[in-house]
């Protein structure tokens, strides 16, 4: 039985997108801060978020620190050893949606947000094919994220 995986998170990137071209495969990572207050106070959660394929690329294309994104995604568990033999984990979010919002400056010139989901670019009603996402590909290809330099 398959159990439910489901992350969906709207935040502002930290930093600008970093991509990684595998050969086989594209990697983009960033991190998103999200905002919540209660009782007057404000916490932010920061998420590592991991992207592949042509998503990845159109992530790093249009995105910039400071912007504002929806993502969709499932949560996984990072684990690697450091230099000094320990081991660390961490959770992450791999993106299989991704939303672009606009700033809601007056100078920006983006007004609607562009929703790119299952290899389809949506932004004010009609619909663009993107070539194909294989979320599947960095088990297909033995990639490790510990071995990224990133």
């Amino acid at each position: 039985m398959n159990h439910l995986n489901k992350v969906i998170m709207q935040g502002n990137l930290v930093r600008d997108p970093e991509k990684k071209d595998l050969g086989t495969s594209i990697l983009c990572k960033f991190t998103l801060a999200s905002n919540r207050k209660f009782k007057e106070k404000e916490s932010t959660c920061f998420v590592d978020i991991i992207v592949w394929g042509k998503l990845a690329e159109l992530c790093d294309k249009y995105l910039l620190k400071g912007k504002p994104v929806i993502i969709e995604g499932r949560l996984e568990l990072d684990t690697w050893t450091n230099d000094k033999g320990e081991k660390r984990s961490k959770h992450v979010v791999t993106a299989s949606e991704v939303v672009f919002l606009p700033t809601g400056k007056k100078d920006d010139t983006e007004n609607e947000p562009i929703k790119v989901e299952d290899n389809i670019i949506k932004q004010n009603g009609p619909v663009a094919q993107v070539d194909a996402f294989d979320e599947e590909q960095p088990k297909k290809n033995n990639i490790n994220l510990d071995d990224l330099p990133f």
